[in-house]
């Protein structure tokens, strides 16, 4: 008995040290691809985290969000950060967290799937309330705070709320199909063929359409790579299609960062960065529809011969 609690309490403070370890490896990655002064456009840890309290809600526990919060302080005191500047953008993080993670518990059993559109329309309503949430605790405590971190309340709610949209979007589609997707891939019955190469022409064309929009630049050019994503949703599971979205949009924001692509003339920071966020997340949006209609219709098709 003695050597079983002892084991239990191993285990369960591996789980948190993971924790902790994992939510500082995200963060600190979002805190180093930030611009000096600025927040991170790419911020995968809420999201992340998020996701691991839904696959797995024993980690969301009271010792899970103590260990998350060390995680996040830890990456920002890591990165030269003050220690009460850093818990504060912490307890911004962990709302949208808490929010998300309480609407996934109240979201209706038949809609927690991703193997519908219904699923997913409701995990993006989900991920809208939750960055909603999060922007009201940035102007609580981002600015109607001493030192003030914004120069207005619209600057502080609009900036977190389109970060951990966006960010949520593109992850937690990801994470969530990535189950399914691998129970699938190591299944040992019978399927249809991997050896054609004709599978691997719709994410060639999305790399050949990726080139071509540096080389044409423009809002138009961005409809050539909208085209190639489509191909990939019809032809690809919903992970891969998520999965090449991800990387696809997290491209396109380094490329317009970099100037390789300018699609925004503005000398507002602030709506610069806005617009480019919220047209990112439209862009995102259509190709994982397209994946999750087409993904339903495949296993439609496929019920009756597996129930004759």
């Amino acid at each position: 008995m003695l050597d079983t609690g002892v084991n239990d309490w191993e285990a369960k403070a591996l789980r948190l040290l993971g924790l902790a370890l994992l939510v500082m490896c995200a963060a600190w990655l979002g805190i180093a691809t930030r611009p000096v002064g600025f927040l991170a456009t790419i911020w995968p840890a809420n999201a992340v985290l998020l996701g691991l309290f839904i696959l797995y809600p024993r980690l969301a526990t009271p010792g899970g969000w103590l260990a998350a919060l060390v995680g996040y302080v830890a990456a920002d005191l890591l990165m030269g950060g003050g220690w009460q500047l850093a818990l504060r953008l912490s307890l911004v993080n962990l709302v949208f967290v808490a929010c998300g993670l309480l609407l996934a518990r109240l979201t209706p059993k038949r809609l927690r799937s991703l193997d519908s559109h219904a699923g997913l329309l409701a995990l993006l309503l989900i991920c809208l309330l939750a960055a909603c949430c999060s922007a009201l605790a940035a102007v609580l405590l981002g600015h109607w705070t001493q030192p003030s971190l914004y120069a207005n309340a619209w600057d502080a709610a609009s900036s977190w709320f389109s970060a951990d949209l966006l960010n949520a979007v593109l992850v937690l589609p990801v994470m969530l199909s990535a189950p399914g997707f691998f129970s699938r891939l190591f299944d040992t019955r019978p399927g249809r063929g991997r050896d054609d190469l004709w599978e691997f022409a719709p994410v060639v064309t999305l790399l050949v359409a990726m080139m071509i929009c540096i080389g044409m630049g423009g809002m138009g050019a961005l409809g050539v790579i909208v085209t190639a994503l489509l191909w990939c949703a019809l032809s690809y599971s919903l992970f891969v299609t998520a999965l090449l979205t991800l990387m696809t949009c997290v491209w396109l924001l380094v490329a317009v960062n970099m100037g390789l692509l300018p699609l925004l003339e503005t000398h507002d920071d602030a709506a610069r960065t806005l617009a480019l966020r919220l047209g990112v997340i439209l862009f995102a949006i259509g190709p994982l529809l397209a994946a999750s209609i087409a993904q339903a219709r495949s296993r439609y098709r496929q019920a009756p011969a597996s129930d004759a």
